[in-house]
């Protein structure tokens, strides 16, 4: 199982050559990873990527039936790249013949797209852009937005999201989905306080802290004390002591530290050196 969702996760990253390595060092994965399936996706994105809508249509066209049932307006959007890039090379006559064929049809739509406007109002923006001799630096932002660069990305994250829909794959890894799920039962408010940090605590790591940054905290009724020292719990049978000045840490790290220092206990804290005579017990209420 463990390998299936490390699998997952690397597919769903784009890091199809670390997925086929650890495929080939698990064979039973073999049918548990859908290595093309995701091959095919990054061909299309990056066609897309590279002002190409080809493999993307294609891929529509194979997908026809299950776009449509989920409502997407994947291909209606590529067909109007089509046409601003063709706008975009003064093929303006290839335009008109373009919107003829592929756009007519949405002219007056009213249904919303991706974006908020409606189709037919993509379409009449769309066709506005054959009135200037320029339309990228026209002057008038409505229309030379559409010829921005991010459009091509906006397409990217579509075409990712109706891949998605169509194969049930989730936008969260289930990897990442365990990962947060884990770090959110051990994230405190201590976890961001270097004095408070614990040195075997997941969320106190560097790394941790980075994933763990949108979690919400751990919900505790009941505190639990850890040892900085030692990183273990301290409760009846390794009660805390506080050292004269004032930092707390379990008996049994500090009597191992003053077993092997002739009973002197050095604070890790602030480097202080105290006797074990100037030990207090700690009560906790």
């Amino acid at each position: 199982v463990l390998g299936r969702v490390v699998g997952t996760y690397l597919l769903q990253r784009g890091e199809l050559e670390a997925a086929r390595l650890l495929e080939q060092e698990m064979p039973e994965l073999k049918d548990m990873l859908d290595i093309e399936v995701f091959a095919e996706a990054k061909q299309v994105a990056d066609q897309l990527r590279s002002h190409r809508c080809e493999a993307a249509l294609r891929w529509c066209t194979a997908h026809a039936s299950k776009l449509r049932r989920i409502g997407s307006d994947l291909e209606f959007r590529l067909r109007v790249r089509q046409f601003l890039e063709l706008v975009r090379a003064q093929r303006k006559e290839e335009a008109l013949n373009h919107a003829r064929e592929y756009l007519a049809a949405h002219a007056g739509g009213e249904a919303p797209v991706t974006g908020g406007e409606s189709g037919g109002q993509l379409v009449q923006q769309a066709m506005a852009t054959l009135a200037f001799p320029d339309p990228a630096h026209c002057g008038v932002s409505m229309y030379e937005e559409l010829f921005h660069e991010k459009e091509w990305e906006n397409l990217v994250e579509l075409f990712y999201a109706d891949h998605r829909k169509i194969f049930c794959f989730t936008k969260v890894s289930t990897l990442e989905s365990i990962l947060q799920a884990g770090l959110t039962v051990l994230k405190t408010p201590c976890c961001a306080e270097p004095e408070q940090q614990s040195l075997q605590c997941p969320t106190c790591h560097p790394a941790g802290q980075i994933l763990a940054e949108n979690l919400p905290y751990s919900h505790r009724s009941q505190s639990v004390l850890i040892c900085r020292i030692a990183g273990e719990v301290m409760d009846a049978s390794n009660p805390p002591v506080a050292l004269p000045n004032g930092h707390v840490y379990s008996s049994k790290a500090v009597m191992d530290m003053a077993r092997n220092s002739d009973g002197v206990v050095t604070c890790p804290s602030t480097g202080e050196k105290f006797g074990l005579e100037g030990l207090r017990s700690v009560y906790i209420i």
